[in-house]
């Protein structure tokens, strides 16, 4: 999401603790963190999943390329540069914030990770990596937040819906990458539903392309007009 947590919210122990908590009680959160939100002028619906800002970032290497996909925090990561070539081109169904860097690894990320038990998750060897003293000296980096996705996708099939929380369990064995002028929001960049798929516009490929932006390739996607 774009906006930040309300102040009196971030202490709350449902807000910081992942232990789950019952269907009655998170709708009754959100509708308090919803109310506070409206009243400063932001009007917005919370979803199973979302995360406030500002997006807390750790990285087991440094920041070398235009963008960044980290297992820390769950969005795309990018560089200023990107994030003004987006902006100066108008751009449309993006927004960008910036993310708080709270480590940066002793490794290019190109160079192997030490070598440790097969146990070790790659969450924890990020924290288990020598860090830079100084890790702003490579920002600043920015979260890309995408505002909108797609319809589903050929070949999706809903299981299950639940009817308290609203959440869809999605059968994707015969999923297609394909879209119709149907499913298509109007914007340069969005989601494809069900998925993390990021699908851009000729305009964003070219642009990107022309800009030589590091760590990021296409795939066409199919077309049913």
């Amino acid at each position: 999401m774009t906006v930040e947590c309300p102040e009196e919210y971030r202490t709350h122990e449902h807000i910081n603790d992942r232990f789950p908590i019952s269907i009655n009680e998170h709708a009754a959160l959100c509708h308090l963190i919803e109310k506070k939100l409206l009243a400063q002028g932001c009007q917005i619906k919370l979803r199973l999943g979302d995360f406030f800002q500002p997006g807390v970032l750790s990285l087991g290497s440094r920041p070398r390329y235009s963008f960044l996909w980290p297992t820390t925090l769950i969005c795309t990561v990018v560089s200023k540069e990107v994030k003004d070539v987006f902006i100066n081109n108008e751009i449309t169904g993006v927004n960008f914030r910036k993310v708080d860097i709270d480590g940066i690894g002793k490794h290019e990320p190109w160079d192997d990770y030490p070598v440790v038990d097969d146990s070790i998750a790659m969450l924890d060897l990020v924290e288990l990596t020598e860090k830079e003293e100084d890790p702003e000296q490579y920002g600043p980096l920015y979260q890309m937040v995408i505002l909108f996705e797609s319809g589903y996708p050929p070949g999706i099939k809903i299981v299950n819906r639940c009817r308290k929380c609203g959440y869809i369990e999605i059968d994707n064995e015969d999923m297609e990458i394909s879209l119709s002028s149907k499913t298509v929001p109007e914007a340069d960049i969005f989601f494809l539903k069900s998925t993390r798929y990021i699908v851009v516009s000729d305009k964003v490929k070219l642009l990107m392309e022309k800009s030589n932006f590091s760590n990021v390739s296409f795939q066409k996607v199919g077309w049913d007009s």
